[in-house]
């Protein structure tokens, strides 16, 4: 099969939530690499628990659009750079922009 040039310049991964049990709280990225590979990798760094509250497959792109959907949507839930309180409404936003074609 023969890759195309979009494919080149976003490549396919996971697009995640991850955030800590004992806290509010969510981080929305991208990984390449396997989701739960990214949730260890993210453990060592943390004394808290981490839990994957989302994901779905896409690009950086995608990743890149629901972040600033998110940040637009909710301002007040943003906490900086790829952070969010984690609450019904914006977990409801992300699962239905997961189920969205953002190429």
């Amino acid at each position: 099969m023969r890759r195309s040039v979009v494919d080149d310049l976003f490549p396919v991964g996971t697009v995640y939530g991850i955030g800590p049990d004992s806290r509010e709280t969510i981080k929305v990225g991208f990984t390449k690499n396997p989701v739960a590979w990214r949730v260890r990798q993210m453990q060592v760094e943390n004394d808290t628990t981490l839990l994957l509250y989302f994901s779905c497959t896409g690009t950086r792109r995608k990743e890149d659009f629901i972040r600033r959907y998110l940040r637009r949507r909710y301002p007040d839930l943003h906490l900086g750079g790829d952070w969010f309180v984690r609450t019904p409404q914006l977990m409801a936003s992300l699962r239905y922009l997961g189920r969205q074609n953002h190429r």
